[in-house]
This record gives structure tokens, C-alpha cells and sequence, in this order.
């Protein structure tokens, strides 16, 4: 493979003609130096800005993504900001920087999660839907009233989200603290609110697995949804028998997965894992028995050609975002229908539960329905079971999890389908 040039003059048609990578590449601009533009593996272009500051460490600004921000315009902003840099260092002070807004401290304080957090996508879509549009054009001089941002909580917890509202105060205190000692603001706005006195509740860990009969009437009742699309009710399907993690399955490509030989893999950048397991992680294999397969093939039919395994019409990403599945969830308990007598009843009449629960219904029916050896199931879900396991878990326990996999899949046909229908446990032609 020829070896790519990443420092030339940009161009807009040089740009343009950028290809994305299997890797992120970096170029740089050596009609602007400093200027970086970033194509990632889905080919987003972002203009950057690397820079030391004046405490002499290496700092990064994000200028926006390319087209939406041109060259130009990218190549101005750099320019400015050499120009307030220059003025910094004559200063002796880091003042001057052009933060003035809260919705311009949490890009700044975004920057920091990016390259500190392995995940700091669930921080942009609390930043974007939840701080922002209730505080961002608040000067920071002087910092927003708490109160003003207490309101702001208590609306999203009136909106029926408590524990959500705790997630978005954690990171409204955690974004002010950054502000304060980056000399932004002078105090912490958010520091004096109690999540208690604001209605916010603490995430409590549920152990909700549906038993059988659950099962199978969470499995009919798929069907009876109005205006609920295939793919997510084969999503729902695909959760249940494989136990992955709902961003694992809508973060899937068809690239990863290889139904002839019945095998899904997950790259370890779709994992959860901690920052240690993820230097040494590796991608996760995971068996399908034919009755998921199954599931796969309806799911290749109605993609139509799109790289996603749980494609989608209608968002930008091509694929399901993350809420897609736990808003249908609800819809179905919400529904009701009309019996012969004229009483309505709801359309899934169980207890609730969350898509994630369908995860620990797995795992709970693989020890105490199929009797599992409990390492065997954690494996099945990509659990550590610590450094000795990890060191023989590829060749070890791929045949133990596979006829783990494949009795569980068994368990669900048998309880939800027509014996006549039963998957031919044969290999594909």
C-alpha cells in the first residue's frame, strides 16, 4: 500500500478528493501551519487547530466539520487565534481566550472529554440536548445563577427522566469545575445544588429477566405493534438471543458479520469496556446459532444495501441511534386494546422492562434454566473474568460458548415458535 501524503496545501478540491482510511489520518495545512484537518474511518473531516499555549503545554481547538466550515473560514479562525494568542503571551495570561459563553465553555470542556474519556458520546448528547439549549447563551461573566440552572434540572425530571436529570447535573458541575480552573469563571455556579432538594434519583441497578412465559409473550406481541418497522422488532429478537449490548448490535456492520460460518464480530472499538481492558481487548467473536441467523438474514433483506446491520431511513448516521429501541420499549407497554366486553387492557400485559434487560434475561436462563458453569456464561457476554481467563479465553472457551449459545437459541424456538416451524439445525447451503 502506498504510503499517504498528510502535509500539503489545502485546496477545497484537494479536500474533497480525500478518501477515509481504515484509520484516522490527520493532514496538515502547509498553507496555514497549524491547521489540521482530521478524516475519520466514516470520512468526517474536522478542522483543527494544534497549538501551545501559554503555559506552554499542546493544546487543540476544534474549528468544525468540513463542509459546513470552509477552508477559508478555517484558515481565519487560525489566524485570529494566533492573534489572541500573540496578545496572551504579551499578557502573560490566559484570560483573554474567547470563552465567553456557556455554550462556548462546553465545547472547550468537550475537548477535554474527547481525549479522556473513551466514550464521550453519551457527555455530547447531554451538552447538545439538555445544556446547552437551556444555558448556552448565559455569559460567564458573571456565571450563571444557580437557581437558573436548578430550573434546568427540575425540567428534566418533570419530563418524567430523574435519573437522567442526575447524569446532566454531574456533568453541568464537572463542566463549570473546568471552567473555574481554567480561569474561565470565578466560582462554580452549579456547586451549591443538592440532586435530593432538585428531584434527582440515583441510578438503582434492577435485576428485571423476563422468566418463559414472558418471552413468548413479549415475542407475539411483536407482530400485533402498529407502525413498529421490522427491523426493530428483529432488533428486539437479536438482543434476546445473542445478549449483546443494544450500541454493540446498532453499531454492527454487515463487514463484521459472517453468516455462512455463523459468526458475529464485535471490533473492540463497539465494546464497553473500562480504559485497561480496552489497551489489551480484542474483538469478540460471537457464535449464531441457525434460529439467529434467521433473525440476520430478515435484517440483510431490509437493509437494501446499507453497510448497518439495523439500518435506518432516516437518521444521518445510516443507522439506529441508541434511544430508537427503549422509546418503541415503552410504546408497547403504553398500548392498549379493546377486549370483547369493552375493557381495555394493556397490549403487553407484564411487568416492564428496558431493552438491556433482555441481556440479563439471557444470562439468568443460561445458569438457571440451562445450567451454564457461571465462566462459561459471563464469557457469553464478553464479561472479564480477569487476567488468568483472558490469557487461554480464545481458545478455550469459543466451543463451550457456542454450545451455550446454541442451547439457549433451542430454548427460545422451541418456546416461541410452532414445532412445525422449528429451524433445520443443519449448515447453510
Amino acid at each position: 500500500m502506498a504510503e499517504i501524503e498528510t502535509k500539503f496545501a489545502f485546496t477545497d478540491r484537494a479536500i474533497k478528493a480525500l478518501k477515509p482510511a481504515e484509520e484516522r489520518i490527520d493532514y496538515r495545512d502547509l498553507g496555514c501551519p497549524g491547521l489540521t484537518l482530521r478524516v475519520s474511518k466514516t470520512g468526517i473531516k474536522t478542522f483543527r487547530w494544534i497549538y501551545r499555549g501559554v503555559d506552554g503545554k499542546h493544546k487543540l481547538l476544534t474549528i468544525g466539520k468540513y463542509p459546513d466550515v470552509g477552508l477559508a473560514k478555517a484558515r481565519g479562525v487560525v489566524e485570529e487565534e494566533k492573534q489572541l494568542l500573540k496578545q496572551k503571551r504579551s499578557l502573560g495570561s490566559d484570560q483573554y481566550r474567547h470563552i465567553k459563553t456557556v455554550a462556548q465553555l462546553a465545547e472547550d470542556f468537550y475537548e477535554l472529554l474527547e481525549s479522556t474519556r473513551k466514550r464521550p458520546q453519551e457527555a455530547r448528547r447531554m451538552l447538545d440536548l439538555d445544556i446547552i439549549p437551556s444555558l448556552g447563551k448565559l455569559p460567564l461573566s458573571p456565571p450563571p445563577h444557580p437557581p437558573v440552572i436548578g430550573a434546568m434540572i427540575r425540567k428534566i425530571v418533570r419530563r418524567g427522566a430523574p435519573v437522567h436529570a442526575g447524569k446532566v447535573l454531574n456533568l453541568v458541575k464537572q463542566m463549570f469545575d473546568h471552567g473555574l480552573g481554567n480561569g474561565h469563571i470565578k466560582f462554580n455556579p452549579a456547586a451549591p445544588l443538592k440532586a435530593v432538594s432538585l428531584g434527582v434519583q440515583k441510578y438503582q441497578p434492577k435485576d428485571r429477566a423476563l422468566d418463559r412465559e414472558e418471552i413468548i409473550a413479549f415475542w407475539k406481541v411483536l407482530p400485533m405493534v402498529p407502525r413498529m418497522d421490522q427491523r426493530t422488532r428483529l432488533a428486539f429478537k437479536v438482543l434476546l438471543l445473542t445478549g449483546v449490548r443494544t450500541q454493540e448490535l446498532l453499531l454492527a456492520k454487515w463487514s463484521d458479520v459472517d453468516l455462512e460460518a455463523g459468526k458475529w464480530t464485535i471490533p473492540v472499538e463497539n465494546q464497553k469496556l473500562t480504559v485497561d481492558r480496552a489497551r489489551s481487548a480484542k474483538p469478540f467473536v460471537i457464535p449464531l446459532a441457525p434460529f439467529v441467523v434467521a433473525q440476520f438474514d430478515e435484517l440483510l433483506v431490509l437493509s437494501e444495501g446499507s453497510p448497518w446491520v439495523v439500518s435506518s431511513d432516516s437518521s444521518e448516521s445510516g443507522h439506529y441511534d441508541d434511544k430508537v429501541l427503549g422509546r418503541a420499549l415503552r410504546r408497547i407497554f403504553e398500548k392498549e386494546i379493546t377486549l370483547a366486553n369493552g375493557r381495555k387492557e394493556p397490549l403487553l400485559n407484564i411487568e416492564r422492562f428496558t431493552p438491556h434487560d433482555l441481556r440479563r434475561t439471557m444470562r439468568t436462563h443460561l445458569g438457571e434454566t440451562l445450567n451454564i458453569e457461571p465462566h462459561i456464561a459471563e464469557r457469553c457476554l464478553n464479561h472479564s473474568m480477569g487476567k488468568l481467563t483472558q490469557t487461554y479465553d480464545t481458545g478455550r472457551y469459543y466451543a463451550q460458548r457456542e454450545e451455550a449459545m446454541t442451547r439457549w437459541a433451542e430454548f427460545v424456538e422451541l418456546a416461541v415458535e410452532p414445532v412445525t416451524n422449528i429451524t433445520q439445525f443443519t449448515k447453510r447451503a
